[in-house]
């Protein structure tokens, strides 16, 4: 049996707009980690902007620039759930075992 090999993610289709907007992303964010003259040209800035404006900066590396008064633990624990990043707790959903037209909210401790 013969299989045909199509590489999504590194060849652009002549006609884009038929494309599902998942393969668009994925196409995106696989070009971004390829592109090695482009990572060493940003260095290390692309990752300290999103520290700095979705984060709230990063203490360490900002030294005395930076202002804890306007930083709030629990933002910062919001914004990395919506990054799927469980630093400190998890929140999972499950279907309620015992109604399964019920979902069930799970909050727990992350275990190492």
């Amino acid at each position: 049996m013969r299989y045909l090999h199509i590489d999504l993610l590194s060849t652009t289709p002549a006609n884009e707009t038929d494309e599902l907007q998942c393969v668009i992303n994925a196409r995106i964010l696989y070009s971004s980690c390829v592109d090695e003259a482009k990572i060493e040209t940003d260095g290390f800035l692309p990752v300290l902007s999103v520290l700095e404006t979705e984060f709230g900066g990063w203490p360490i590396l900002q030294g005395s620039s930076w202002n804890g008064s306007t930083f709030s633990l629990s933002n910062l624990l919001l914004k990395l759930r919506q990054y799927n990043y469980n630093i400190i707790f998890r929140i999972n959903t499950d279907v309620d075992e015992k109604n399964s037209s019920s979902t069930d909210i799970a909050v727990s401790e992350i275990n190492s």
